[in-house]
């Protein structure tokens, strides 16, 4: 059997805009609204054995196929935290610590005191024997959630007597078995999608995969081959929902209205695929994978009229340097598929392959990118002396991104070096959705609590929290909605 399983990805609060307006004490006066807010709510993580979460919400796992760790959230004081504002420019406007929240663990204060396009930065400052390390996670206003979850590092646990977060209802993936009816052919290449998992087996019974319940899952057939390369055309399937009722009857198929329909990659100087795949779009699932295609050469693949308006194109592989992640919607995907040509087209810079500090800023990449690439993660790591620091900056994107002062021994840690330097670019197509996945993209629960992320590629070492039910919503999201996302690391 051959399996393919998506990764959770981590997934963020919405965005939510402050409204207001203004009410009447009845005597014909009005009174101003209550100025819009943000909130810091500080978590403090810990690891259980599987079986012992209970209700809680889940916020990480030590494996995505056979966890026997989970990661969970608890109250933190945030006692080790301080949370700083800063102009467009980086430069220090206040702080706040411990001292000043209002009420334990949580620390709200005014929109306004962040000016347009600033900053927040949330800091951990650790002293372990001579040295002096901060963890730094930084938002450009634009993208600031209106509450936010962050992790409190250097707080334990103790999970015998602490209360976990348990806010919502956990959707636990259940393990089924599938039967397909093969229609006494008997040859083929059958497979199950859901929202989490992707199962091909060469047998039509029996095949096991998972699915959060009552959740849409796809059932296909593919062409018979004795050696199946996983490019073969779909030629036929089902939807049903992830029941043990429905799943104990053999699904019957239905044929696909054209399986021969070319898959032609344009050449590309600059554009390289690594692996491409067709997904369809249902609701309340979100993204089902209906087809394997080619990444090097050309290929077929199938459509089906009825799921017209569903289908999605997902590429992964390099860009002028780039890694690179792409999802676009194909209503007319009957008349053939011609998107690396797109891409191309987009004329987007190379990255900055130095690490080298310019001043006060960082140079992301060498020219200025095109306008659809609006937002921006950067990743810097330096030491200096006894001094070290991990931040991560969430804005939107620049060539020259202004490094944040803190006006403490933070602003002497950078020299003419770096000792991390990671960027990545975000078409989010105007969806808060993507945008959200990607400002939380990067961080790992688990790595973080056990391993640490100091020296892991792509990881947040603070980051906004959300539960991986959240985050598995998200990540079938950047499956279904329109998003170029880009990442390189020297």
């Amino acid at each position: 059997m051959q399996s393919a399983k998506f990764a959770a990805l981590f997934a963020l609060p919405a965005l939510l805009a402050g409204c207001g307006g203004s009410s009447s004490d009845g005597g014909g006066n009005s009174t101003p609204p209550p100025p819009a807010k943000y909130t810091i709510n500080f978590l403090k993580l810990a690891n259980v054995n599987v079986g012992q979460e209970g209700s809680c919400d889940i916020y990480g796992q030590d494996s995505d196929t056979t966890p026997t760790k989970y990661t969970l959230a608890y109250s933190a004081s945030g006692q080790n935290m301080s949370v700083y504002i800063h102009a467009e420019d980086g430069s220090y406007i206040e702080s706040f610590d411990s001292a000043d929240w209002s009420n334990s663990g949580q620390f709200s204060f005014n929109q306004s005191q962040v000016p347009s396009d600033g900053y927040i930065s949330v800091v951990f400052k650790s002293n372990a024997g001579s040295s002096e390390d901060y963890d730094v996670v930084s938002l450009q206003k634009e993208l600031i959630p209106t509450q936010i979850n962050i992790n409190a590092k250097g707080e334990t646990v103790d999970p015998n007597t602490e209360r976990c977060i348990s806010s919502q209802a956990p959707q636990r993936a259940v393990n089924y078995t599938g039967i397909i009816n093969d229609g006494g052919i008997g040859a083929g290449q059958f497979a199950f999608s859901s929202s989490i998992d992707f199962e091909v087996s060469s047998s039509a019974a029996s095949i096991p995969f998972s699915s959060i319940p009552s959740q849409h899952v796809l059932a296909t057939r593919y062409t018979y081959s004795s050696s199946p390369t996983g490019f073969e055309p779909l030629i036929a399937y089902a939807l049903t929902t992830a029941n043990q009722t429905t799943l104990n009857t053999p699904l019957s198929l239905k044929s696909v209205d054209e399986s021969n329909l070319n898959w032609n990659i344009p050449l590309s100087s600059v554009t390289a695929l690594s692996k491409s795949a067709l997904t369809t779009y249902q609701s309340g699932a979100g993204a089902l994978h209906w087809q394997e295609l080619p990444s090097s050469t050309s290929g077929h693949y199938s459509y089906a009229a009825e799921l017209k308006d569903t289908y999605r194109l997902n590429l992964n592989g390099s860009h002028n340097s780039w890694n690179m992640s792409y999802t676009s919607k194909l209503p007319t995907m009957e008349n053939g598929i011609d998107e690396v040509t797109k891409i191309d087209n987009m004329a987007i810079p190379a990255p900055n392959t130095s690490n080298q500090l310019s001043g006060l800023y960082i140079e992301s990449y060498l020219q200025p990118m095109p306008s659809e690439l609006n937002y921006q993660r950067t990743l810097i790591a330096a030491n200096e002396g006894i001094y070290s620091v991990h931040q991560t900056i969430y804005g939107n994107a620049k060539q020259y991104q202004p490094l944040l002062m803190f006006s403490n021994s933070l602003d002497n840690i950078w020299g003419t070096s770096l000792t991390k330097f990671e960027v990545s670019i975000l078409s989010s197509g105007n969806s808060n959705q993507v945008t959200e996945a990607f400002i939380s993209n990067y961080f790992d629960a688990y790595k973080v609590t056990s391993t640490g992320a100091a020296s892991a590629s792509f990881t947040d070492s603070l980051a906004v929290l959300k539960s991986i039910n959240s985050r598995n919503e998200q990540q079938s999201s950047l499956k279904y909605l329109e998003n170029i996302e880009l990442s390189y690391k020297n």
